[in-house]
Formats: C-alpha cells, sequence, structure tokens
C-alpha cells in the first residue's frame, strides 16, 4: 500500500497498474504539441494503468490524497475496468467536442457529480480538488474561459463554486445530465 500526496503522479514502473483504495486520481495523455488531453477521472475501487488505457504518453495524477496498491504488471485485470476506461473516456470525449464551452462545461460538471458526487438538500456536491486548469483541459478550453464561465454559471444559479466547496444545483443537474445520456 503506497500513500501519495495531491499533484504526485502514480509511478509507471514496468507499465504495471494500480487499485486505488481511496482518493481521486485523474488519468491523462498529451497531443503532439504537449496540450494534456484528459482520459478519466479514478476513485476507490478503480484500476489505472497505461496497458488498460493503451494511451502513451500516460501519467495518473492525485487530485489530492491517495492510497492505492500496485499490482504490479502480470495482474490481470478484468474486462470491466477495460470497459470503464472506454466508457468513460467516449463521455468525457462526447463532453468536449459540444460546441458551446458553457454547455460542454456544465454537462462536464454534471457528469462529475454524477460520478463522484454526493447529494446536499441543493443539489450533489462534488469532493474532487480540482483546479481551472484541469477542467480547462477536460473540456478543451482556456483557464481564463473556465474561470469567467463558473462565475456566470454562479451568478445564473446553476451552481456554487469555491475553493472548499463544489454544488451542482438540483435543478441543473437533472437538466443536464440527460443532455449527457439522451
Amino acid at each position: 500500500m503506497a500513500r501519495f500526496k495531491r499533484h504526485d503522479l502514480l509511478p509507471t514502473r514496468d507499465n504495471g497498474f494500480w487499485r486505488i483504495e481511496s482518493g481521486y486520481v485523474r488519468t491523462f495523455t498529451w497531443s503532439h504539441d504537449g496540450e494534456a488531453i484528459p482520459l478519466g477521472f479514478w476513485t476507490t475501487g478503480d484500476l489505472v494503468g497505461q496497458p488498460i488505457a493503451q494511451a502513451s504518453p500516460y501519467e495518473a495524477q492525485c487530485l489530492g490524497p491517495v492510497t492505492a496498491n500496485y499490482l504490479g504488471s502480470t495482474y490481470a485485470f478484468p474486462q470491466a475496468a477495460v470497459l470503464a476506461q472506454v466508457r468513460q473516456s467516449n463521455e468525457l470525449l462526447r463532453i468536449a467536442h459540444c460546441r458551446q464551452t458553457d454547455l460542454s462545461l456544465l454537462q462536464f460538471l454534471c457528469w462529475l457529480a454524477q460520478r463522484f458526487g454526493y447529494p446536499t438538500k441543493e443539489g450533489y456536491e462534488i469532493p474532487l480538488k480540482l483546479i481551472h486548469r484541469d477542467i480547462a483541459e477536460s473540456v478543451g478550453c482556456t483557464r481564463v474561459t473556465i474561470s469567467r464561465l463558473l462565475k456566470e454559471l454562479e451568478r445564473e444559479g446553476h451552481i456554487r463554486w469555491s475553493v472548499y466547496e463544489k454544488v451542482v444545483y438540483k435543478a441543473t443537474f437533472s437538466h443536464y445530465i440527460r443532455a449527457i445520456y439522451s
């Protein structure tokens, strides 16, 4: 069992696998011009590793404190791990290719709320510690645009967003989660 801090990278020695025991991890690769391309966001029980993602280069970055078990390179990962990778990559691609950046952002936030969030009286709280750059890379725009859009969405009553609290309100969640999966 290994412990990692926020922004640490899970070692990719011998192309092995990691099982996340606690915390959140984001996996990504890069384009030829150095732009980060998200492959997925993972939590407790999920398996991560280059052999599942089939992307090179490949990195798995901790989004906060993470505990993980190294399973080695000979671990026979279940088919469900591959399907989870494919499903998540497809969902992120669909969200990132929405032509309107504000809708893409709302869909991404609702997807995070659906995947990782927990219900509150007002909506769904997202426990991940994401910086604006992480979000921008996920929806395919700039950090400055994300900062502006988050403020705008908050003013419009879709979300409450701060360093300490990230909430997608119920009405927003209900409306935009249908857009993702319809």
